[in-house]
Parts: C-alpha cells; sequence; structure tokens
C-alpha cells in the first residue's frame, strides 16, 4: 500500500567555509613541506623491477622493520614498524635514503595530522603525505590538482555534494570494473607505479585483476570512511543528525549517499522520489520499539512492570528516550546498585547479543522477509509489513551493525539469509568473542582490543606486538616505497634478523593489514556511534576511531571505561535522538 503522506527534507548542515578553510591550510602545509626539503631530493621516474615470482615485488625488511614477519593471510597480522623512528640513514649504495617516517619531520609529522584530520585515515592521507615524502613531481603534481579540484567542487557544489558526488564515483566505478581519474593510489607502492597508475589510461595499469577489483572496493569503503569523518567534524551543532548519517555511510551506502543528496538540496539534484528521510524515520522507530523491548526486559529482571507492560523506570543503556520524555538514561543510571553508566551499557550489549542470537535461532526455520528490499520499499513510500521487533530483518540487522559493525558482522548476516549454517556460526563465533570481551573489561575497551588483536596475531608469528600499537602514526610515510631500481640494494643489514623461516613482508600483505585496519575502523566507529547515549561523546569517539589519531581515541574512550559516559560533554537540547528526523506531515 502506498502511503499519501509526505516527508519533509532530512536536514544537516555541513560548514562548508570551515572545511575549505581547512583544505587551504593544507595546501600551504603542503608546500611547506616540500620546500623545506622535507621529502629530500626529487626522485627520478624508473619502470620497477618485475615483481619476485608468485607475488607482489618486495623490500628489504630492514627499510620498514627490522626483523618483522608477517603470516600468510593479509587479513590476520599486524606489521611491526620496530624501527620506523631511528633517523634517516643512507643505505649501503649511497644513492637514497633509507625510508623516513612522518616523525623524522615536524614539517611531514604536521602534514600528517592535518591530512587525517581533514580526510579521515583514508588513502587520500596517504596520497598527499606520500607524495611530499618522495618528493616525485608528478606525484606532487597530482596532489595539487586533487586539491584545487576539491575546493572548485565544493565551492560549486556544497560539502555534501561533493561528499554524494566522490561516493556515486566510487561505486559507478566498482560496479562497471573501470578505475576511476578520481581514484587516489590505493595501496602501497614504489613511485614509479604510482605515477603509471595516475597518468595511464589502461585498466591493466592496476595491476592484475584481483588488485584492480580490491582497489575499487577499497574506494567504496574508503569514499564512504572520509565522508563520514567529515560529516561528524563538519556537521555543526546537529549532533544527533550527523551521528546518524555518519553511521548509516558506514553501514548503509546507498541510504547514506541518498540522506546526502537531501542535505544538498538543489545542489546535488536529489530524486524525488527517493524517500531517505522516511527510511531513517523507519529505522528511527525499530531504535525506540528494541529499547522499549530492553525496557520490559529490564523490568522483569528487577521484579516489576508498569501497566500495559511499560517499564516503570527508563531503561538504562537505552540508545533513545521514551516517547513520553520521562525518565531519562542519566537518571536511571543513579540508582542502579552502584553500577558504573559504563556497566549499563555493557549490560544492554550482553543483553543485545544474547537476543539477537535468539531471534536468529527463532527464526531459522522460517521465511523471513529480505532487509535490504523492505527498507527499499520503506523508501519507495510503501508501508513495511508489520512483526515483533526481534522478528524484523531490518532491526536484527541494525542491531548486527550496531555491536559489531557492517565488515565484521557480515558473516552472520549473510549466513541468516542463506541459512548457510556454518558461514552464520562464523559470524557467531565472532559476536561471541566480542561479547566475552565486553563481558569482561567493558565496552570502552572494544575498539583498543579489536585492533590489538590484529596485532597479536602478528606476534605469533614472531614478530614484536608493540610497535604495532602506533602504525598509523606511520602509515602515511610508507605509501611510495623505494622499488629495487631506486638505489638497490640494501643497508647491510641481515634482511632475515628475528625471522627464522627467512621470510620478508611483502607489499601485498601490507595493503592487507592496512585495508583490515581501516574496515575495523568503520567498525568500531558504528559501535560508538550507535552505543553511546551522549551524542557529543559518541561523535568525539567516532571521529578519533575514523581518523586513526591513537591519543584522541584513548582520550575519547576514557568515559567509557570509567563510567561516565552519559553526561559527558552533552549540549543541551540533544536527548532525543529521533530528532535528527523530521515528523511526517
Amino acid at each position: 500500500m502506498t502511503t499519501t503522506t509526505k516527508t519533509r527534507q532530512f536536514r544537516l548542515h555541513l560548514d562548508s567555509s570551515g572545511f575549505l578553510a581547512e583544505l587551504e591550510r593544507l595546501g600551504r602545509r603542503f608546500d611547506g613541506a616540500l620546500a623545506n626539503g622535507a621529502a629530500g631530493a626529487a626522485t627520478k621516474r624508473k619502470k620497477d623491477a618485475a615483481p619476485a615470482k608468485g607475488g607482489d615485488a618486495l623490500f628489504d625488511v630492514d627499510e620498514l622493520a627490522d626483523g618483522a614477519i608477517v603470516g600468510d593471510d593479509p587479513l590476520d597480522f599486524a606489521p611491526c614498524l620496530a624501527g620506523m623512528n631511528r633517523p634517516a640513514e643512507h643505505d649501503g649504495a649511497g644513492e637514497r635514503p633509507a625510508l623516513r617516517p612522518a616523525a623524522d619531520s615536524p614539517d611531514l609529522a604536521d602534514l600528517t595530522r592535518l591530512a587525517t584530520a581533514l580526510f579521515g585515515a583514508t588513502c587520500w592521507p596517504m596520497m598527499i603525505v606520500g607524495a611530499a615524502h618522495a618528493g616525485h613531481p608528478a606525484l606532487v603534481a597530482r596532489v595539487h590538482r586533487f586539491l584545487r579540484q576539491t575546493e572548485a567542487l565544493v565551492r560549486r557544489q556544497g560539502l555534501a555534494g561533493w561528499l554524494a558526488m566522490l561516493i556515486e564515483d566510487a561505486i559507478l566505478a566498482a560496479e562497471t570494473d573501470r578505475p576511476s581519474p578520481l581514484m587516489p593510489v590505493m595501496r602501497i607502492m614504489t613511485p614509479g607505479q604510482a605515477v603509471d597508475q595516475l597518468e595511464g589510461d589502461d585498466r591493466r595499469r592496476f595491476g592484475t585483476k584481483k588488485q584492480r577489483l580490491a582497489d575499487l572496493e577499497t574506494y567504496v569503503f574508503e569514499t564512504n570512511r572520509m565522508a563520514a569523518a567529515i560529516v561528524l567534524r563538519w556537521g555543526g551543532d546537529d549532533e544527533v543528525g550527523a551521528n546518524r548519517l555518519a553511521a548509516l555511510l558506514l553501514t548503509d551506502t546507498g541510504l547514506g549517499l541518498s540522506l546526502l543528496r537531501h542535505v544538498a538540496g538543489g545542489l546535488c539534484r536529489p530524486d524525488p522520489n527517493d524517500r531517505a528521510p522516511a527510511a531513517l524515520r523507519y529505522l528511527t522507530r525499530l531504535d525506540v520499539a528494541l529499547d522499549l523491548d530492553y525496557a520490559r526486559w529490564l523490568a522483569r529482571q528487577h521484579g516489576g512492570e508498569g501497566e500495559d507492560g511499560a517499564a516503570k523506570t527508563a531503561p538504562d543503556g537505552t540508545r533513545a528516550t521514551l516517547p513520553d520524555g520521562e525518565g531519562s538514561v542519566a537518571d536511571e543510571s543513579s540508582d542502579n546498585n552502584g553500577e558504573t553508566e559504563a556497566d549499563l551499557l555493557s549490560r544492554r550489549y550482553l543483553r543485545d547479543v544474547d537476543r539477537l542470537l535468539e531471534a536468529c535461532d527463532e527464526l531459522w526455520e522460517r521465511r523471513t522477509h529480505d532487509a535490504t528490499a523492505m527498507l527499499d520499499e520503506v523508501r519507495a513510500g510503501r508501508t513495511a509489513p508489520r512483526m515483533p521487533v526481534w522478528h524484523n530483518p531490518v532491526a536484527l540487522r541494525r542491531v548486527l551493525d550496531s555491536l559489531v559493525g557492517s565488515w565484521a558482522g557480515s558473516m552472520l548476516q549473510q549466513g541468516f539469509e542463506t541459512r548457510d549454517r556454518a558461514l552464520f556460526d562464523a559470524g557467531a563465533s565472532y559476536l561471541c568473542d566480542a561479547r566475552e570481551l565486553v563481558d569482561g573489561l567493558g565496552l570502552g575497551f572494544l575498539p583498543m582490543m579489536t585492533m590489538t588483536t590484529l596485532a597479536l596475531q602478528f606476534e605469533s608469528n614472531g614478530g614484536s606486538v608493540g610497535p604495532a600499537a602506533t602504525v598509523l602514526a606511520h602509515w602515511p610515510a610508507i605509501t611510495f616505497l623505494p622499488g629495487r631500481d631506486e638505489g638497490g640494494g640494501n643497508s647491510g643489514g641481515d634482511d632475515s634478523s628475528g625471522d627464522p623461516a627467512g621470510r620478508r613482508m611483502t607489499k601485498g600483505k601490507l595493503n592487507g593489514y592496512l585495508r583490515a585496519y581501516g574496515t575495523l575502523c568503520d567498525d568500531m566507529a558504528t559501535v560508538m556511534l550507535d552505543r553511546i547515549p551522549d551524542p557529543a561523546q559518541a561523535r568525539k569517539t567516532a571521529l578519533a576511531i575514523l581518523c586513526g589519531d591513537q591519543h584522541d581515541q584513548t582520550e575519547a574512550l576514557l568515559p567509557l571505561c570509567t563510567g561516565d559516559v552519559f553526561t559527558a560533554g552533552a549540549p543541551a537540547g540533544t536527548d532525543n535522538p529521533a530528532g535528527a528526523v523530521d515528523p511526517v506531515d
């Protein structure tokens, strides 16, 4: 049945002027880094040596980390960056400086911070800082062109319009298997390879088909990550609206893109038949229904319910306020037998994991609706079928995203939709591991521990885990690695130091780690946006994760670890998370 009501536009103001001011500052810092000699002598463009048989071109271990080794699965390790803080040295051939991290130069360090703060932990800062470090004229020109084009598009289309254009470009490139000229350098490579890729017009310049498809998939992920980070930083005072849009960009590209078009308005020509705000309102109603269900469960645990099964007090750890506006989560948190507010959030997390797995078991033998199709029906202006909230596939996917993120939850989601028990069990195992972590340490430790797990997996292969925790402090400076033809030889050290198997790290494995780390950042930012009830704190924490700033991450996660998470810095007038959705006329 088609509804006849008219939904108002989703409104969110993105500060394009502030973004442009920071973009100009970034351009000046980039030119300053080059002028001050932070990049060293400009490299000559040369063809790289052919890759080693059976894999990517190798580089000497001692150029990145003395004794670093990795496992066989590029998604199952964290590279050890021991030795990255050492001063720049020349290799034995004396023809080029050895690989230097951004921390070696204040100019490059500042450029790294500014670029990641502006574009998030994505390939755009990798290209910008890597070009400054390599000093290759063609790469420098490419960065200048990117900065100029970005400024022109933001001035003409607005920040939301520019972001929508980039996401559309990434989706089209991935669907057609045709790399876009707007793509940055998507993986670590030598300067010569980067120039060939950026200046060529043949798909083969991206390497093998597997490498090209991986680059295109990464392009989609990274445009959404960058868009989410920019929305969070430049979303103005509407923290609730910015948080909801950012979370959707990280979990539902189609809906997030549609809402960006609505934010851009006439500058982006949104589809008048796409009722994306109605879909957002539907998701908000599901959130409220889930909160009320949790409140009733909690009341039963405490031995009582109010009239009509409603909880006598507001639910602790909920993400939305009760419809009558009474009893905020902060009020309830003061009377919970000595439990901290962080304890209440963790308890809600544990209950949601248990109830989600119970719901999947209840529905396993039944025919269920497709979650994407249901949401598309709502976006088309039709009424979604009515059903209990824990039997609603859209609600189940919404809960799963809020527990581990869409990437980590994809195995369980796909396993449930296809009734593939092995795939479902693998996803459920990951979810239960997250539950065990939250049960033992609390929700605040989930991002830090899951990211550290990558480093621990690397340590199991014989490497050192310590420096891996600071990978994002250095990663932009290793974008363009010296090729075998750019100086040759090694520093004279033992390539197999600390590596009894004599293995070397490949660029493919390092790229695999960075991609896994990036998607993990997306997932943990999603969890924080959905689980932290204070919009200001949720925004701060998610932005720190998306920008890869570990100092800011620790500072933002501290309240979640100590207990004061509901009212820390919450501005007035943000007690209703549903406020981001305009009412139906």
